[in-house]
């Protein structure tokens, strides 16, 4: 009778099954897989009329899960570094920035190159007005020009390469009265090679139009010219 009373109470703690002669854990009968999926010996609890198979711990999934997240860790590891990376190149790319405080009025209306003086920049240099490319890629070039003059008439404003005439990049402001000033910008993308060379153009429908200057009390000093250009790839 304590026999049949053990084997009772072990079979309502661990589930086991032995009515068709094979022993299953409470796991094989929940879908969890037998006994079988342990990698170690199973221990036995032997109650005299029969014997069972206890899991001790589990297979080599463990281990398999451990390498499994180690590898994609040391994946988005190696992911985030080339992101840095690729941005760290990016960044280091060329640039320049450049503008001028001078008055720079037509006196007939022939085209005339900007004058400009290099505020900060690298991978390019600039020689009054003239900026050339040691970096060969694809630029942003902006030119922003503050325009007015002695007599109404019109500015227009464009940009060179290599002393041509970029196509579609010119702009025009009329200046209805010598009162008048606005923003006329130009500006564009361009494919530009080491040595290449850039030039902003303005020209006056009349003498005494162009580029001027504003000192406002106690702001900055409004420029003729605001040139920026940075290599994007």
């Amino acid at each position: 009778m304590k026999e049949v009373m053990q084997r009772f109470a072990w079979r309502q703690r661990y589930g086991a099954n032995t009515s068709n002669g094979e022993e299953t854990s409470v796991f094989a009968r929940e879908g969890l897989g037998s006994s079988r999926a342990f990698n170690s010996e199973p221990t036995s609890i032997d109650d005299g009329m029969s014997r069972a198979r206890l899991p001790c711990k589990w297979s080599n999934s463990q281990p398999r899960e451990r390498k499994l997240k180690m590898k994609t860790t040391l994946s988005a590891m190696l992911i985030t570094a080339t992101l840095l990376a690729s941005a760290s190149g990016s960044f280091a790319g060329a640039f320049l920035q450049a503008s001028s405080n001078e008055e720079q009025l037509a006196t007939d209306t022939k085209p005339n190159v900007v004058r400009m003086m290099m505020d900060t920049g690298a991978g390019l240099t600039n020689k009054s007005g003239v900026a050339t490319i040691h970096i060969e890629g694809v630029y942003f070039l902006m030119a922003a020009a503050q325009v007015g003059g002695k007599t109404a008439g019109s500015v227009r404003l464009w940009i060179k390469v290599n002393g041509k005439n970029v196509v579609n990049s010119n702009t025009e402001q009329a200046i209805p009265a010598a009162s008048f000033t606005a923003v006329l910008v130009s500006q564009g993308v361009l494919m530009l090679k080491d040595g290449d060379t850039v030039e902003v153009v303005y020209s006056g429908s009349a003498p005494g139009l162009g580029l001027i200057v504003k000192k406002p009390e106690g702001e900055p000093v409004v420029p003729s010219i605001i040139f920026s250009a940075f290599k994007v790839n």
